[in-house]
């Protein structure tokens, strides 16, 4: 499923998407508590993050749903840390 459309985050797929990197990096890394696991999945999640970032071009951003958006992701990431 795609993470965005439309300009609005798709906040479950992000989560769900989390937790298969991390699924990933713990299946690949033998030896990694659970907490270096949850860090290296943010550090993978930044750097794509910081890559898409880099290649964007950014136009008028409303910050109007700022706070709405924030709880949003806030929320998808401990959902993702969860599991």
């Amino acid at each position: 499923s795609e993470l965005s459309a439309g300009g609005a985050v798709n906040y479950s797929s992000l989560a769900n998407t989390l937790v298969s990197l991390a699924n990933q990096i713990g299946s690949s890394s033998s030896g990694l508590s659970t907490s270096q696991i949850q860090i290296e999945t943010l550090l993978e999640t930044v750097y794509a993050l910081t890559q898409i970032l880099s290649s964007s071009q950014i136009g008028y951003v409303s910050t109007a749903n700022s706070s709405a958006s924030a709880s949003a992701f806030a929320q998808a990431l401990s959902q993702a840390i969860a599991n």
